[in-house]
């Protein structure tokens, strides 16, 4: 007689989830309790699968089918990451539905939206049981994505190297490129304007660039910040190395946006941290490739890029100065030779030599800081 409304019925199954999951049943009460709630759901949706109308109405069944995965959702809430094996069987085999719904209409997008929502909440749930999934999740993804969702794709590949840090290699190496093309392929540009023949981008579309820009800095850092880095090494991604190096040097330097260049300076204190002691005198390798271009063009531009700021009344790039002297301090102490080379005889010859007499005695990261912050501000004034 009174029909709950979507919103309300969603509510439902989450406090039906917050009981399952909170109440104290033991793991058997959990698991039979948990199937009988969500078979209806799982039935729906195999059926929907099934239905020959389904390719007529994509829209239609489509809805049908993001509603039984925003149930599943809700259901899962009472459930944590200290879920037991009995719990996490029924929710591997929800999860692995809904990849075939993605599967089936990956063009929906309130069913791409649902089934990320549901795919993080599995991360916790499920631990290393939603690797196998990441492939397959994020290739759909990213191939129907648009601006407007691009960002849960980007999560997932965050929360993917938050959790599992080297064991999210294979469940991401195949989706780096694709997902950085794709944000570039999403980014507007003049052509997007009518009359815009200048070569000049509004301020409303610079500022969707830098949003779009942000989502790909952080991915790549989030994949050397929390070891995933052999991503980097794969056959897939190795041969553009130096473009996704370019591009990070590029958000370092060129754009003002200090968030973005401290995130994209993290990006190279961590990779300098995990590969130059690596370097062994032989060329051609991804970390001797690195090397040199950090020596020969990332430290000249972040020089520059770094002596016009005022950093001084800025706490943010402040931060940034910091996070440049620990490269610094990483070379001196893992390659002195090149450090003295390329650096002090290099890229900041014509200094003072009292300010480089400070850089060159530094025995530590805080007093290398000093001795750059004391360098960039008497080439700022």
């Amino acid at each position: 007689k009174y029909p709950l409304r979507d919103d309300d019925t969603l509510y439902l199954f989450e406090t039906i989830g917050v009981l399952l999951g909170k109440t104290g049943l033991n793991p058997t009460e959990q698991q039979q309790s948990l199937t009988r709630v969500m078979t209806p759901h799982i039935q729906s949706i195999r059926e929907t699968l099934q239905s020959a109308e389904l390719p007529q109405d994509p829209t239609y069944f489509g809805n049908i089918l993001a509603s039984s995965i925003a149930a599943i959702m809700y259901l899962s809430k009472g459930f944590s990451k200290s879920c037991p094996q009995e719990v996490q069987a029924v929710l591997a085999e929800a999860l692995s539905v809904t990849i075939r719904v993605v599967e089936t209409v990956p063009a929906h997008v309130t069913v791409r939206r649902n089934s990320v929502v549901l795919f993080q909440r599995m991360i916790q749930c499920l631990g290393n049981r939603v690797l196998r999934h990441g492939p397959s999740l994020l290739r759909l993804l990213i191939e129907h994505c648009v601006e407007e969702d691009v960002q849960d794709v980007a999560q997932i590949f965050n929360q993917l190297c938050i959790k599992f840090q080297q064991d999210a290699v294979p469940a991401v190496e195949g989706s780096l490129l694709p997902f950085l093309q794709k944000c570039h392929s999403l980014m507007p540009n003049t052509s997007d304007v009518v009359g815009t023949n200048d070569g000049v981008i509004p301020p409303h579309l610079q500022a969707e660039r830098l949003s779009t820009l942000k989502l790909t800095f952080v991915v790549v850092q989030h994949i050397v910040t929390y070891k995933v880095t052999n991503v980097l090494l794969s056959p897939a991604n190795s041969p553009s190395l130096l473009k996704i190096l370019q591009a990070m040097y590029e958000g370092a330097s060129a754009v003002q946006d200090p968030v973005v260049k401290k995130t994209c300076i993290q990006f190279f204190r961590e990779l300098t941290n995990q590969w130059v002691g690596q370097v062994n005198g032989s060329t051609g390798t991804p970390q001797s490739s690195f090397l040199f271009f950090v020596l020969e063009v990332f430290i000249p531009g972040m020089l520059r890029s770094l002596g016009a700021c005022d950093f001084n009344r800025d706490a943010l790039l402040s931060r940034c100065v910091t996070e440049f002297s620990n490269i610094l301090w990483s070379l001196k102490a893992m390659r002195a030779k090149e450090f003295d080379q390329f650096v002090l005889n290099g890229a900041l010859a014509g200094c003072p030599s009292s300010h480089l007499e400070i850089l060159q005695a530094a025995t530590n990261a805080k007093e290398m800081n000093k001795g750059l912050q004391t360098l960039l501000s008497a080439a700022h004034h």
